[in-house]
């Protein structure tokens, strides 16, 4: 679906990525409003997310031509996808274990 969208711009290409930019910032917005941390560990790392998060949302928001560029130069390799996916899942676990892990 996503190479059709950057292959093919419609309008409704156009709604879904102003769709996913508009739950990227309020996504973006719930994190960095319940987590503004900026400590020297480890829960840094969610504040970046939160604000990488409204950052990317602003962006296809206001500029959506910038998005559909990045997204195509992004998926123009077979390999970025599987390199975002292992990255994902690392810091996903990484997170994950700091989350839940708890010291008796």
């Amino acid at each position: 679906m996503i190479d059709e969208m950057i292959r093919h711009p419609s309008p409704i290409g156009n709604m879904l990525i102003y769709l996913s930019g508009l739950l990227s910032l309020l996504g973006g917005l719930a994190i960095v409003n319940a987590h503004p941390s900026w400590t020297r560990d480890w829960r840094v790392i969610i504040t970046i997310i939160g604000w990488l998060m409204v950052i990317g949302g602003i962006v296809r928001i206001v500029l959506p031509d910038i998005g559909l560029r990045v997204g195509s130069a992004l998926y123009a390799s077979p390999t970025t996808l599987p390199i975002v996916a292992i990255i994902s899942l690392g810091l996903g676990g990484f997170l994950s274990f700091k989350g839940y892990w708890t010291e008796t």
